[in-house]
């Protein structure tokens, strides 16, 4: 998700958040405030990005094959489907205000496996989505690019990136387009300027340019893996510009990219170019492992302005959403984490300048707007492997990030809604707070159940209230709403607010003249019921429901103001009848919004026989067995960690949030099915250590590690490291 502070969108991506109050750091004392947590729920998506908007909305996307999410438009185009490892899902994507009221929510896909990574909110309410999308997506005619090229991934079979644009009440797709080849098959991230137009930014592989306008590219590819930045018209039907980004060796396919308040867009990256910082820059030299290389750009040319190195010796990775933001006066903010033992640049004052062991720290670091000095650069982490998912600035320079941690002595603060961990084998997730100089921890907290939790989405509104969401194996995760979700849905949703104040909903227009939508979705007509029923009530509503009604043959049966909106219904209230045959009923449910707009449903009919209200007896009923439930879902494989680093062998460390196996396939080049892999490790279990041996000094290495669970379902990861000198 991209962060710029605009009115509509302050931030990106996370799970969780927290409460605080006073904390001292490093000898000085914090002013800390309190947070309480407003609304949380499990959720059927797949949590990859959130966005606020001006209204105090919140947008959650990511992917799926949904189950208890209410659906309320569907774009999905028919297919044969492939057969893939990560099996079936579609493009998900959900608004909700700021009570944690369902707004409505779009499904968008083909017949195999599509996935948002990032969303985007304009000032007019357009929502924008980019990802990986299979064949047969739902493209719109005159767009960008028609046409699928197919980059293949052994886990998600063939792919290509996409961005899309929806209305605002998520009801029609205005347009939607590929932007891919064999060599781009995600885009992973997308920011907005104020006229419309759509910057993307992409990891490149080798070989092919992307099929739309080759000419639009401003140079060539620098060397094996180059990251993309492009700029794509408000109508997405032009590719406006496109570069490749790096050097001649290898840069991250997993950037991000942001606005400053000018519309100028900035990229992060990783790297281990050499010699492709620009001159005056804050850190011309490579230092080493995997550095970060933060560049600004022109948003006419796409020519770069300034590039500068961000690292030590040790290797600083990125993920997607770890570009915190861009204050008022230009300045850059990133996060991430960092192996750097010794090296890692710190600025005097900063809140940590140590790095505390474990694996990884996480880095919070922040850089002059003209790319020439750094001005604050802090540590933050425990004695155990810590990495920020997702990061977002407030107007006032604020800088928030969450993520997930295995330390037990990750820094919390005096008040923290959870002050100690509850997994420290695959871990929780955190959220904390610092000041613009990077000084000061004004919030800091845990967010967890027993199992694995990581905070992947997270956005701020106006008023400082926190949206977050993520991804979550837990059944006792910290959960207010239960009715919303199940423990199985894998997704979580939360929202914390400013303590003593109150949740802010959608401010409603005054002259609002739009019904809601509203159905039943638990029962369809033809239904022979019997006994007491569960009544699912889906209603949506551009100011938001205040309540739903159930009737039966126009008798009020029950009210419901609490999304998802459920009532139990005896039937036997329906009245007594004859035992000479089914009965028929008539089933219809009323919305209501702030405006006093009432929305009725399409009438249902159902076919009623109980046997205590006739007179004489019928047979009971056969209860339907209940299936067994078959395990479709594959480990979730995280806290990856590379040790033991020598010229000649390393050790490579992860965790799985179910017992699996473990091998990882290695090469010198990006080739997914590598020649040289491991043993298999068919012992199943959670803590993973894999040896490599064989390897040659000072050379890049490109991991696919793999764990399959009792059920056969295979994860794949990719990461990369270089071997000592």
């Amino acid at each position: 998700m991209n962060i710029n502070l605009s009115p509509y969108k302050l931030v990106s991506l996370v799970t969780v958040i927290i409460v605080v109050c006073l904390f001292t750091s490093l000898g000085s004392a914090q002013t800390t405030s309190s947070y309480t947590l407003d609304l949380s729920s499990y959720i059927s998506i797949g949590v990859r990005d959130i966005a606020a908007d001006s209204q105090g909305n919140f947008y959650v996307t990511g992917g799926g094959d949904v189950t208890s999410l209410p659906i309320t438009y569907t774009f999905k185009n028919s297919g044969t489907p492939e057969s893939v490892i990560a099996g079936p899902s579609d493009v998900l994507v959900a608004k909700f205000n700021s009570f944690g009221q369902l707004l409505w929510s779009t499904r968008i896909g083909g017949p195999s496996h599509d996935r948002a990574y990032a969303v985007e909110v304009d000032n007019q309410g357009y929502v924008y989505l980019a990802g990986r999308a299979a064949a047969n997506f739902p493209v719109t005619n005159g767009s960008l690019q028609t046409s699928f090229q197919g980059g293949f991934s052994s886990a998600y079979g063939n792919q290509d990136g996409f961005i899309l644009k929806l209305q605002p009440n998520g009801s029609g797709i205005v347009w939607a387009t590929y932007f891919g080849t064999s060599d781009i098959h995600i885009v992973r991230d997308i920011a907005l300027d104020s006229g419309g137009n759509v910057y993307l930014a992409a990891g490149y592989e080798s070989g092919n340019y992307p099929s739309p306008l080759p000419s639009s590219f401003v140079n060539t590819p620098r060397g094996g893996q180059d990251t993309i930045i492009a700029k794509i018209n408000s109508t997405g039907s032009a590719l406006l510009w496109a570069r490749y980004v790096g050097g001649s060796g290898n840069e991250a396919g997993t950037p991000s990219v942001r606005t400053d308040s000018l519309g100028n867009p900035h990229l992060l990256s990783d790297t281990d170019s050499t010699g492709i910082a620009t001159t005056g820059a804050y850190d011309t030299t490579y230092n080493g492992g995997g550095d970060y290389l933060i560049s600004k750009l022109n948003p006419s040319t796409g020519a770069i302005v300034w590039s500068t190195y961000l690292g030590g010796s040790g290797n600083e990775s990125i993920e997607t959403h770890e570009f915190a933001g861009i204050d008022n006066a230009g300045n850059v903010y990133v996060t991430g984490p960092t192996s750097s033992t010794t090296n890692f640049p710190t600025t005097n004052g900063a809140y940590d300048t140590t790095y505390n062991g474990g694996g990884n720290d996480t880095f919070i670091s922040k850089i002059s707007f003209n790319g020439s000095t750094l001005l604050a650069s802090t540590l933050l982490g425990g004695n155990q492997n810590d990495r920020p998912e997702g990061t977002a600035v407030d107007s006032a320079g604020n800088v928030y990030l969450t993520g997930v941690t295995a330390s037990p002595n990750f820094p919390v603060t005096s008040g923290a809604f959870q002050s100690t961990i509850r997994n420290s084998s695959s871990g929780d997730a955190v959220v904390v707070k610092l000041s613009p100089d990077l000084s000061q921890l004004l919030y800091g907290s845990y967010i967890g159940g027993t199992n694995q939790d990581n905070g992947r989405g997270l956005a701020i509104d106006s008023n400082g209230n926190i949206f977050g969401g993520g991804q979550t194996s837990s059944t006792d995760f910290p959960i207010l709403n239960t009715s919303q979700g199940s423990s199985t849905d894998g997704g979580v949703i939360y929202k914390f607010k400013i303590a003593g104040t109150s949740s802010s909903p959608t401010p409603t227009p005054t002259n609002d003249i739009i019904f809601p939508t509203v159905s039943i979705t638990s029962l369809f007509s033809g239904l022979t019921v019997l006994g007491t029923m569960t009544i699912n009530i889906t209603a949506t509503d551009n100011i938001g429901v205040t309540r739903t009604e159930f009737y039966v043959d126009g008798a009020l049966k029950g009210t419901d103001s609490t999304w998802p909106y459920t009532l139990t219904w005896d039937t036997t209230n329906a009245g007594t009848h004859p035992c000479n045959g089914t009965h028929t009923h008539a089933l219809t449910a009323k919305a209501y919004d702030n405006a006093g707009n009432i929305g009725t449903s399409p009438v249902i009919t159902v076919n009623m026989n109980n046997p205590s209200y006739c007179t004489s007896p019928s047979p009971t009923p056969t209860p339907t067995p209940t299936p067994t439930p078959t395990d479709y879902t594959a480990p979730y494989i995280s806290s990856v960690t590379v040790t033991n680093i020598t010229p000649f062998v390393a050790s490579v460390n992860w965790i799985t949030n179910e017992p699996a196996d473990g091998q990882i396939a290695f090469c010198t080049t990006y080739l997914i099915d590598c020649a040289n892999s491991t043993p298999l490790v068919s012992q199943l279990t959670t803590q993973h250590t894999v040896n490599l041996s064989g390897l040659n000094p000072n050379t890049y290495y490109y991991m696919w590690i793999k764990s399959k669970d009792a059920a056969g379902n295979l994860r794949i990861y990719y990461r990369s490291f270089r071997t000592a000198f």
